[in-house]
Formats: C-alpha cells, sequence, structure tokens
C-alpha cells in the first residue's frame, strides 16, 4: 500500500500569513519535556506517513497553486528513497488525484493506496492504520464521520453524503483500490468512522484558531 497525500490546493478560505495553508505551524505533540514544537501542517501528515511501517511509498501531490509549499516539499523530501513528489496541472482535487493514480497504477507494484489531505493536524498512526484497513478489493472507500459525531465535537466539513438513513460528512480520506479505479470497475463505498483525529481539518481561519487555542478541548 502506497500513501497518497493531497498537497496542491490554493486554500481560499484560510487567511494564512503566507497564502497558502498547508505551511502554517501546527503544535506536535510529544512525551519529551521541553518547549513546544511545531512544523507546517503537511509536514506533520508526510511524517506521520513516513512513520506507518505497512506504506511502501508516500506520493505528496502538489500543483502549481502552492509553489512555496512544493519547494518547501522538495527541499525537505526530494532525497528521501520513499517519498516522491508528484506535480500536476493544479485542475481540481479530482483531475489532480486521477492523474497520479494512473500514473502510480503504471508504474508501481502497489495495488491499493491510502489518500489523505495534507490540512490534518491531528493525524496519527493508530488512526492511519484504522482507516487503511478499510481496504477491499475492487473498492473506492471513502471514510465519512457522521454528523452527529461533528456536531459533539464542534466540528463541521463541507460535503455531505446520506450513508443509509445517517447524514455524514466527507473527511478527505480514502482507501482505494488502484487497479480496478484506472480499469473502470470500481465500486464506491462510504465508511462511518467516528473520530476527531480525521474530522479535524483546517479548512478555513476559525479552525486554525481553535486548534491553537483549544487544541486540548479538540
Amino acid at each position: 500500500m502506497i500513501g497518497v497525500v493531497m498537497a496542491g490546493g490554493r486554500g481560499t478560505r484560510m487567511m494564512s500569513t503566507n497564502g497558502e495553508k498547508l505551511l502554517l505551524p501546527v503544535p506536535i505533540r510529544s512525551d519529551l519535556l521541553g518547549a513546544p514544537q511545531t512544523k507546517p501542517v503537511v509536514v506533520h501528515v508526510v511524517d506521520t506517513l513516513l512513520g506507518c511501517g505497512h506504506l511502501d511509498e508516500i506520493v505528496i501531490v502538489t500543483s502549481r497553486n502552492s509553489p512555496q509549499t512544493r519547494n518547501i516539499l522538495l527541499d525537505l523530501y526530494g532525497v528521501k528513497s520513499r517519498v516522491r513528489i508528484a506535480d500536476t496541472q493544479g485542475e481540481g482535487y479530482s483531475a489532480d488525484l486521477g492523474s497520479v493514480l494512473a500514473e502510480v497504477a503504471s508504474n508501481n507494484s502497489a495495488e491499493a493506496a491510502l489518500i489523505v489531505s495534507g490540512d490534518m493536524p491531528l493525524l496519527d498512526h493508530q488512526i492511519i492504520g484504522e482507516a487503511s484497513s478499510m481496504y477491499a478489493e475492487h473498492a473506492w472507500v471513502s471514510v465519512v464521520v457522521s454528523k452527529d459525531c461533528l456536531n459533539r465535537l464542534e466540528m463541521s466539513l463541507e460535503y455531505s453524503v446520506m450513508v443509509g438513513d445517517c447524514p455524514c460528512y466527507y473527511t478527505g480520506v480514502s482507501v482505494v483500490d488502484i487497479r480496478a479505479v484506472i480499469s473502470d470497475s470500481i465500486q464506491y463505498v462510504h465508511s462511518i468512522l467516528d473520530d476527531r483525529r480525521i474530522a479535524f481539518t483546517l479548512n478555513t481561519q476559525h479552525d486554525y484558531d481553535r486548534l491553537m487555542t483549544c487544541q486540548s478541548k479538540i
């Protein structure tokens, strides 16, 4: 299985000082004593995936929409053996992801991919493992959270879907059978995983402010 990090969006709803939300510094939890540390949120996401032993390769999807993010990722990961930067045209999430999956299918022996957004500050190894376990042959599994879960956590996500009788929201996490996607024999499945670590993303300035001031309550 490979990990795919989507890092090519503009982040137009985020009023970050540099205009590229994936470079916003986020606090990194540590059991070690000392001053709090921070990382750009996309670096936290990539480093977390790198720490997962079941992911053979990490593909970071960048575009011309976020040049500073792309340059920093190239500086940090351009020489790492398990990480590859995939440049796209920046035509939108679906188009960029589709082109990367097609390229992976033609040049890589991996059959499965875990796809995550680059703006997930609470992502950790455990929740990545739980999401990865949802893999199913011939399926695109979109991991969603229920509306009830979001309400309890006082969070919001943008895109909704009904899963049976349960109103849910897309988290930006998916587990896909790459070969089935390319052959157009894919089945689309929604799997509910009510967990704050995938429910919380940096979509707006309010999300970021809440992370920085109320992290212990998220």
